[in-house]
Formats: C-alpha cells, structure tokens, sequence
C-alpha cells in the first residue's frame, strides 16, 4: 500500500503562499480558488434577497441583466400613489428609491394641481377629472419607473458585485471551513 500526504491550505494561506515564489503553492492556485469559490457564491438564484424586496415594494422581477442594464418588473398594484406610498414606508429616508419616490410624489402633486385647474376652467361642467389617466401622468409615471428600475438594477448589481469580491469569497471560506490544495482546488477535510 502505498500512502501519499497532501497539504492543504486555507484560502489565508493560499495567498499568501501563492505569492511566494520558493512554495510550494502554485502562482495562481489563489486565483483558481477565487473562481472557484465566486462561481459557487453565485450559484442558483443569488438575486433573491433583491426580489424579495422588489415584491415588498409591489413590483415582480419579470428578468433583468446587470451586464446591459436591462430590467423588466411588473407592478402587482394599480394605483401608483399607493406604489409611491408602500416604497415611502419600506425605504429609509436616506435611500436612493426613497428620495426618488418623494420626489416623484411632490412632482406629481404639484402637476395634478396645475393639470386639474386647467380642467376645471376649460371644463366647468365635468364632475370627474381623472389626472391619473391623462397624458401628462402617463409621462410622470413612466418616467419614474424607468428611474425606480434603474435604482433596483443597481441594487442587483451591489449584490452581484459583493457576492464575487475578495471580501466576501473569503468570508464565506472560513465560514465553511473550505481547504484547498497546492493547485487551488477545493478539498474535503477528513481528518
């Protein structure tokens, strides 16, 4: 029987030993288990913890792609004022989607003003003035769902990007007690 004795190392290790030319390690063993470990962070579906919160804010990610700035939600209420109101009351004050939707609110309030003064001149005798239906809130909406789907499109992409950095890779190796070998190939501890 012939027994053979293999060292591993942890993702700590690796680097530091990778950038050792006298090691053992292979220059890019470092890498290889980055790689590695990036495409097992992202395995699956790592966007949803984002979707559970696009959902929360009344909205379903239909598709998206972080690589050509490509969304595609639909909303699950009708009324946007209340969209507006559930994205006020999920958001902290600081967010980008919360100052994005105060400010929409104030332009909208502010445009249904005007636009239903000049419907009550031109039309005195109509009872229902719809501003929700009309050209200019069509314009306001839409304009305010791109600018919403571009601040969730980012939100897609920090997790992205967290998920594959240095950082995290290496937090979830010690987390889970990988080890690795000369070459940078994941291992099984079974001693």
């Amino acid at each position: 029987m012939k027994t053979k004795t293999i060292t591993l190392y942890t993702l700590a290790e690796l680097k530091t030993l990778s950038e050792d030319p006298e090691s053992p390690v292979f220059m890019d063993a470092h890498s290889v288990a980055l790689s590695t470990l990036s495409d097992r962070a992202i395995y699956g579906n790592w966007w949803d913890s984002v979707e559970v919160t696009i959902n929360e804010d009344g909205f379903s990610l239909d598709s998206f792609d972080i690589y050509h700035r490509e969304i595609h939600i639909t909303k699950e209420t009708v009324c946007y004022w209340d969209v507006a109101r559930r994205l006020l009351k999920n958001w902290g004050h600081e967010s980008p989607i919360y100052r994005l939707t105060h400010d929409y609110l104030v332009l909208a309030t502010k445009q249904r003003r005007e636009w239903l003064t000049i419907e009550r001149q031109s039309y005195p005798m109509t009872t229902r003035y719809d501003w929700d239906e009309s050209d200019e809130a069509r314009e306001l909406i839409n304009d305010f769902l791109s600018d919403l789907k571009q601040e969730y499109l980012s939100l897609l992409t920090s997790e992205y990007e967290y998920l594959t950095s240095e950082e995290y890779i290496t937090d979830f190796a010690e987390a889970n007690d990988f080890y690795f070998d000369k070459y940078g190939n994941i291992t099984s501890d079974e001693s």
